[in-house]
């Protein structure tokens, strides 16, 4: 049987780092079997579970008609890995999501794995000690992450930026335009609103007016391209562009071909900007929210700049336009600078340079990138059977199956499936014969296991164990506490 391995991200880019993982897992271990939540990459991909565009939502005011939703999301998932032996959950950035998560998995004894780091040296510093008592391995894609997590206690591995090898390269900008059908010899001007509905919604129509005081303001007909997210319903975007007096093309599939063909870009703020970035397009970064929630935000952010390829060159090299002065006249005010002006456009380029020295020239592909997962990521090993979870009760001390939802259906030990009918058990024996992990190792293998009596008051109220292959109680480190003396 092959490794199983929970997955969770949130966003259309943890869809398209989640599906390059998922990819490069397969062709290391063919067998391998995936569940958790993810977009559509990753669900063609074989990924069961729901879909990761029911929960995307940015700012603390906009998540609020969004958390029934997304409590249904986090109880499916949460009764998924109950239900089911995992090797281990890999968390990919979303971080308020996958935080909770986190603590779910490590309640289970399951080891979790975060790839694509919350910016805690971004905002909400804070989170790096919840992030140390949860998270047994991070995978960090910024080399000055490194640092920060190392600082703070955590088991942490520079792996690279995936986006470098995402990025299509020697692809030139006459053949993209082609390939998008624009002309060849025109001006071509990308619109990046984002990813998710409500974005597009707030950033699109001032990206359109701005694109109108661009075509004024330059003796040619410019063309402007939106790459369009897979997530998103084409009917969004005919509503708002119909009434627009520029000539529009919406693509599909083609983000990176738009950004080669563009002479400029007004990419909203996000993984996009570094990919633009990386890709060499000139850009004007942009973004607006509810006035409350850029309140809380930037009562939190602790950096001067928002967009990533300035926060990774240390410096301001492409304009930034948030909040208030996200308006159309200086979207197109700033534009304009790029494309009249090719002294602008060639230090932007140069600029770029530095960032991509920064990131460390190539990403790791599946010969490093990835092969921590398998290699330099030793899990702990964990008999997977279909004996059920057991967990102390709170009130009166007994132990009992910790049984999925009602009306769920489970494998039994010949392969057949059945109903589950676990019910509580009676007290177990009073010694306990328990193998307690002692967590991750680096480059060289697993930890031998230590075996060592443990009590049956030596399990936590509340806390989880599941019973191997030889009956025995096997416990994670954190779910142990000390008997009381005899």
């Amino acid at each position: 049987m092959g490794e199983r391995i929970f997955i969770v991200c949130g966003e259309e880019s943890g869809d398209l780092h989640g599906s390059s993982l998922m990819s490069a897992l397969k062709s290391l271990s063919p067998g391998i079997e995936f569940a958790g939540m993810g977009g559509e990459r990753m669900r063609k991909l074989g990924l069961v579970g729901p879909d990761s565009k029911e929960v995307s939502v940015v700012g603390a005011i906009e998540v609020i008609g969004k958390l029934p939703r997304i409590w249904k999301t986090f109880k499916t998932l949460k009764a998924m890995l109950v239900e089911r032996r995992f090797d281990c959950v890999v968390l990919i950035d979303f971080p308020d999501f996958n935080l909770k998560f986190a603590k779910e998995a490590r309640r289970l004894g399951v080891p979790v794995i975060y790839y694509i780091s919350p910016q805690v040296w971004a905002w909400r510093k804070g989170r790096i000690k919840t992030i140390a008592s949860l998270v047994d391995k991070m995978l960090v894609v910024f080399p000055f992450e490194e640092k920060i997590y190392r600082d703070a206690g955590v088991d942490v591995e520079y792996v690279g930026p995936p986006l470098l090898d995402v990025v299509e390269s020697g692809v030139d900008k006459a053949a993209s335009r082609k390939a998008l059908g624009l002309p060849v010899e025109s001006t071509v001007v990308a619109l990046l609103p984002g990813s998710r509905t409500a974005e597009i919604e707030r950033l699109l129509p001032p990206m359109l007016k701005a694109g109108e005081i661009i075509a004024k303001g330059l003796k040619a007909r410019p063309f402007f391209v939106i790459p369009a997210a897979n997530s998103i319903d084409a009917g969004l975007f005919v509503k708002i562009i119909k009434s627009a007096s520029i000539d529009v093309r919406v693509v599909r599939n083609s983000m990176h071909k738009a950004l080669c063909a563009a002479d400029s870009a007004i990419v909203a703020s996000g993984t996009a900007t570094l990919e633009a970035a990386l890709i060499g397009a000139p850009m004007v970064i942009i973004y607006r929210m509810a006035p409350v929630s850029y309140a809380i935000a930037r009562a939190l952010v602790g950096v001067a700049d928002v967009g990533l390829p300035n926060i990774v060159a240390g410096k301001r090299i492409v304009a930034e336009l948030i909040q208030n002065e996200a308006t159309p006249e200086r979207m197109a005010e700033e534009t304009l600078v790029i494309l009249n002006d090719k002294g602008r456009r060639a230090s932007i380029e140069a600029a770029y340079n530095d960032v991509r020295k920064a990131l460390g020239g190539r990403g790791l592909r599946l010969h490093g990138g990835f092969r921590p997962f398998q290699r330099r990521v030793c899990l702990p090993h964990r008999p997977r059977n279909e004996v059920p979870l057991r967990q102390r009760d709170r009130v009166s001390g007994e132990l009992h199956p910790l049984r999925p939802p009602r009306n769920t259906k489970r494998e039994d030990a010949s392969g057949d499936t059945a109903r589950d009918n676990s019910r509580r058990g009676s007290k177990g024996p009073q010694l306990l014969r328990a193998v307690v992990f002692h967590g991750l190792r680096g480059a060289g293998g697993h930890k031998r296991h230590k075996e060592e009596p443990l009590r049956q008051d030596a399990i936590a109220p509340g806390g989880v164990f599941y019973l191997d292959s030889d009956r025995h109680a096997c416990v994670a480190p954190h779910e142990r506490r000390k008997p009381p003396p005899d």
